[in-house]
């Protein structure tokens, strides 16, 4: 008798369910486990979030989508609705590329490759959980499906969709960028392509371009991206960022191709008839040229950018989803699916091991370790205190904090008046905004206290001559452990032409 798992089943009759299911759970894991053990977010999402607060919404910053979202989440509802917005987005993610799939390799092998791309993810989310990428993935991945229809398909009434996500996408940043390049190198250079602009229905689609474009343009006026230079690319270590991020994306793309080779025929001596098999119809013609290019143009661009001193992430790219097709697609039109039990147990290891590790690394480092990590840092705690203390001091809550941005940081996200951020306490540093609010409102700066050296650096006292400080502050982290327990300095800086 044929016996089959539950999730070959919802493969075959609910495919969509079981994606979105899918990536619901990751997104699940990844929103419970750090809403309860990171007493902080880490410091380059915590970064991130000041930046967004500060209305520095480059291109190289996931766009003002992402952080127009990140920032009402954070200050309407708190941390754990920003990793609420990550999992909704890997949710999305998942299930457009289940459609994209669908259309390519059928309902069943689209729900698959859905499926390989979810362990895929899980695997790559601790490399770089919380890139502002991430958000723009849905994005990315609706221009691609659309993209899709029209050309692929040569659905001509594609048209007001494709503009519609080509214009969302032209406001995520460098990821949505590198996409519209490449559905347009497909317009323009390909006959399907070109068939697809003789359309007589332009009027809607072009109306639906501008109604993007204009507000773009102002965008990019306002914010400008940051231009990158060749100078960059001098030496060996400019491949450095764009190497790492290519072995990250390989390193996650490995268990994608250990599932799809466990479901293979390949050294099962069991009774071959007795696997359920997954059909799918014959590739369309213009699925190479349409994969190709929408894999490697994007992913491309990131890299060059990498080397171009760009902080840039391959998961806004729509790379990890095509080799998932790929990988599924590479089965043939008739994929038996073998080793079930073990093809099950390493799905679920992709999803749910990295976040088990960084559970366990977060609860065991405090006690094993000497240094605390940044998620457990007493960040509340401290700013509870130094905002009330500074809010009398200066007659206002403290509008900017400064100090080194591991330190800095986090206190300022934590704290009620919400401050800006001044890195390492230094006006250079700092934005135009940031540097009148602390002269007109005053400021706080912070550095660690140690045994040696309790008073304020030297390099501070330097740049504000006239700041006031204040009794340490010292908590214990917030899983304490063997730690030491955190003792920050700070000080007030008054107004400019206070006395």
């Amino acid at each position: 008798m044929l016996w089959s798992a539950r999730w070959i089943e919802a493969l075959r009759a609910r495919p969509r369910l079981a994606v979105l299911m899918a990536g619901a759970a990751l997104g699940l894991l990844w929103l419970v486990v750090p809403a309860l053990l990171f007493a902080t977010p880490p410091l380059d999402l915590t970064e991130y979030l000041l930046a967004a607060r500060a209305g520095r919404i480059g291109a190289d910053a996931g766009g003002p989508i992402a952080a127009g979202l990140s920032w009402l989440a954070l200050d309407y509802v708190g941390p754990w609705a920003v990793y609420g917005l990550f999992a909704l987005a890997i949710t999305v993610s998942a299930g457009l590329v289940y459609r994209l799939g669908a259309r390519l390799v059928g309902r069943a092998m689209g729900g698959a490759a859905a499926l390989v791309f979810v362990a895929v993810e899980g695997i790559g989310m601790p490399l770089d959980p919380f890139a502002p990428d991430r958000l723009a993935l849905p994005a990315v991945l609706w221009v691609c499906l659309e993209a899709w229809r029209l050309i692929g398909e040569g659905k001509s009434r594609a048209w007001p969709a494709l503009a519609a996500a080509a214009g969302l996408a032209l406001f995520t940043g460098w990821s949505g960028w590198a996409a519209v390049i490449s559905v347009a190198l497909l317009i323009g250079l390909t006959a399907a392509g070109r068939a697809a602009l003789r359309t007589r229905d332009m009027v809607q689609p072009l109306a639906m371009g501008l109604t993007f474009l204009v507000p773009f343009v102002l965008w990019t006026v306002r914010f400008p991206p940051p231009l990158p230079t060749l100078g960059a690319m001098e030496g060996v270590t400019a491949a450095v960022p764009a190497a790492t991020l290519l072995a990250g994306l390989a390193l996650a793309s490995v268990p994608g191709a250990l599932l799809v080779l466990i479901s293979s025929a390949i050294g099962d001596r069991g009774k071959v008839d007795d696997v359920p098999v997954l059909v799918r119809g014959p590739l369309p013609g213009f699925a190479a040229v349409f994969i190709i290019v929408l894999a490697l143009v994007p992913l491309a661009i990131t890299l060059v950018l990498a080397m171009l001193g760009q902080r840039q992430s391959v998961w806004g790219t729509p790379a990890p989803a095509l080799l998932a097709l790929v990988l599924v697609a590479w089965r043939g039109q008739s994929a038996g699916i073998h080793r079930r039990e073990a093809l099950t147990t390493v799905w679920l290891c992709c999803v749910g091991a990295p976040i088990a590790v960084t559970a366990l690394v977060t609860l065991g480092a405090p006690v094993l370790g000497r240094e605390g990590q940044d998620v457990n840092f007493p960040a509340r705690a401290i700013a509870r205190p130094l905002t009330e203390v500074a809010t009398r001091r200066l007659g206002g809550p403290p509008s900017v904090i400064g100090g080194a941005p591991e330190l800095a940081a986090p206190i300022a996200l934590a704290s009620p008046a919400g401050p800006l951020l001044m890195p390492d306490a230094d006006p250079s540093q700092a934005s135009e905004q940031v540097r009148q609010r602390a002269a007109q409102a005053g400021m706080v700066v912070v550095w660690k206290v140690s045994s040696q050296n309790r008073g304020a650096p030297y390099a501070l006292r330097q740049l504000w001559p006239n700041l006031v400080p204040e009794v340490p502050i010292v908590v214990p982290w917030a899983i304490a452990g063997r730690l030491e327990p955190v003792r920050v300095g700070w000080a007030v800086v008054p107004p400019r032409g206070a006395r």
